[in-house]
């Protein structure tokens, strides 16, 4: 045996070192696939949780856009109401654009921005149930009245994404699916007891009669 590997040592040593090279050549060509193709889902991850935030985004900026109504309120000022408010058919389109979003863009959301949109819908759909006791020649007034909290909750879903653009998107990991997706009751009521819709509850049922 040993006079063999002797004799046919330079074989035997190219046969092995070739052996050896088709395996490192195959485990390179593996990780690269591998690599590549996590990098693919990773990127695909990116591009669905980017695209939710920016349709939540768009929704925000939707929420807070103002209009006039051409009046003029008891301080000489002009009346400006949320666009969304102009009339039923804008409302409308808004919830529905809103219910959507929720819709396909929730999985994908940060559980930070989640509960921000969760808390904005809640409202959303509160308002649009006073809003069908309200009779069209009061709904540019219901519009004043509750403008500053589409302001304020719009920006408050802003800040949310925004922080998330700037500190998590990067993250491959999603945000743990089965944490509690809303604020809790507590932290609700009284987001909402500082807002002109419970503040000036009174002022919105004189304009249902």
């Amino acid at each position: 045996m040993s006079e063999f590997l002797t004799e046919h040592a330079s074989a035997v040593f190219t046969l092995a070192g070739g052996f050896g090279g088709a395996i490192l050549s195959f485990l390179a060509s593996w990780f690269l696939k591998r690599r590549d193709y996590e990098l693919r889902v990773w990127e695909r991850l990116m591009e669905r949780r980017l695209a939710a935030h920016e349709a939540v985004l768009d929704c925000a900026m939707n929420m807070r856009m103002m209009t006039t109504s051409g009046d003029i309120d008891e301080d000489w000022e002009v009346i400006r109401l949320p666009s969304v408010l102009t009339d039923r058919d804008s409302f409308r389109a808004f919830f529905d654009k809103f219910g959507n979003v929720g819709k396909q863009a929730s999985a994908w959301l940060s559980l930070d921005v989640k509960k921000e949109f969760n808390f904005a819908q809640d409202y959303i759909v509160s308002m649009g149930v006073n809003l069908r006791k309200i009779p069209d020649e009061h709904l540019h007034e219901f519009g004043a009245i509750i403008a500053p909290d589409l302001v304020s909750i719009s920006s408050s879903l802003e800040q949310k994404i925004y922080k998330y653009f700037a500190d998590k998107i990067t993250d491959i990991k999603l945000d743990d699916v089965g944490e509690w997706h809303k604020y809790e009751q507590e932290e609700s009521r009284r987001r909402f007891a500082e807002l002109n819709y419970i503040q000036k509850e009174d002022k919105i049922r004189d304009l249902m009669k």
